[in-house]
């Protein structure tokens, strides 16, 4: 994770998050590899906001390959 996203700990934390929705919604993931690069702004977003969006774009992944991955 890119240093501009924030300190160490706010990284850390992030990361944390991340791992946190891939292992309680395994069901929901697309078998293969999944790459999450987070924006510069995450750093300002509660947990629950961030949460709520990954949740969002995990939803639109799975749309996307419904429809055909590339």
């Amino acid at each position: 994770m890119p240093k501009r996203i924030g300190s160490a700990p706010t990284r850390n934390r992030i990361k944390r998050l991340i791992r946190e929705q891939f292992r309680l919604r395994p069901e929901q993931f697309p078998k293969g590899d999944c790459v999450v690069i987070p924006q510069s702004g995450i750093s300002k977003l509660t947990n629950d906001e961030i949460r709520r969006g990954l949740t969002h774009a995990l939803a639109a992944l799975v749309e996307r390959c419904a429809e055909g991955c590339r």
